[in-house]
């Protein structure tokens, strides 16, 4: 669209529409078709090259830097490049300059909250840290498929091309609040075994244990209702039903529960200690047997392990 004062800048316009048609990347310019007042016009330029390329993109920006200033030089008209392909171009620059300093935010407020609650650095680091690669794993597994084709058959993709602007921010801001969800969830539940045994070996079995059913079936509804996203034609809704459920899996399971081991230390919840009555934890080796069973499944090489003894799990040095 172009402001104009009368028939010479109309035929001002029209160079500009021989100028443009000369360009490389434009497939045709139509002529300048004014308003009934006359002070405004709008010329229709169609690119060779798809809305999605990454060669219109440079078209846009070639033509708002070098081509109209050169044409317009000298005059008062006032030409913007508009249309649904240039707005939705502004709109991914805008939304990229805005990506890390909103996953900044983001990260930087769970941090604050994370250490307000359980009074650790290392707890809300370690959050911050797994929660990120979840995230990754998902928008890896976007650009695979949407983008490089990987599999693209399989689930209908008739073609590649870019990921809309928006996608990885929203993403992102859901995947994260289920992610912190999760780590709260089992956290507390670690904490609340510190503060009754004072064992963080066993407060952190304990944990996983007590937690593993409810995060597992949290994460199969959200999976479900997720992936249902995918079965539609509307390739937005297909993006999100394939990056949703695959961060969710893996932040539940491989993530989740990766990251915690019975060696390992309990939040510190607040300098909360056990009461005078809670049972000592190495005289009192009893153990549920879930405690016992994600004990023996978290032993690895070179830690300290734990062997069953009838209804109950002792320790015992790793061979």
């Amino acid at each position: 669209p172009a402001s104009t004062n009368g028939a010479d800048d109309l035929a001002t316009l029209q160079k500009l529409t021989d100028t443009l048609n000369h360009t490389p990347g434009v497939a045709h310019a139509t002529p300048p078709q004014a308003n009934a007042a006359n002070d405004a016009a709008i010329i229709q330029a169609i690119p060779t090259t798809s809305s999605q390329d990454a060669a219109t993109v440079d078209l846009i920006k070639h033509l708002r830097t070098d081509v109209l200033p050169k044409a317009l030089a000298g005059t008062d008209i006032q030409v913007h490049v508009g249309g649904v392909t240039a707005s939705f171009d502004d709109i991914a620059t805008k939304l990229q300059g805005r990506l890390f300093v909103f996953i900044g935010v983001v990260l930087a407020l769970s941090f604050v909250l994370l250490l307000v609650v359980f009074r650790s650095l290392v707890v809300p680091l370690k959050a911050v840290v797994v929660n990120l690669l979840s995230i990754g794993a998902s928008y890896g597994m976007l650009v695979a498929v949407f983008q490089w084709g990987w599999g693209k058959n399989l689930i209908g993709v008739g073609k590649t091309g870019p990921i809309e602007s928006f996608l990885p921010m929203m993403l992102f801001a859901i995947l994260f609040g289920l992610s912190m969800d999760y780590e709260v969830f089992l956290l507390s539940r670690i904490r609340e075994e510190y503060d009754r045994t004072g064992d963080n070996a066993l407060a952190v079995a304990d944990g996983l244990a007590a937690t593993a059913r409810v995060i597992t079936a949290a994460a199969l509804i959200m999976i479900t209702v997720f992936g249902s996203f995918g079965l539609g034609d509307d390739q937005i809704a297909r993006r999100s039903g394939l990056g949703l459920p695959f961060a969710n899996f893996p932040d539940a399971s491989v993530v989740r529960g990766g990251s915690y081991r019975p060696g390992g230390r309990a939040p510190p919840g607040g300098g909360h200690k056990p009461t005078r009555n809670s049972p000592p934890a190495r005289s009192s080796p009893a153990w549920s047997a879930s405690a016992c069973s994600a004990a023996r499944r978290w032993t690895s090489a070179g830690t300290r392990g734990w062997r069953a003894t009838g209804s109950s799990c002792a320790r015992s040095p790793t061979r």
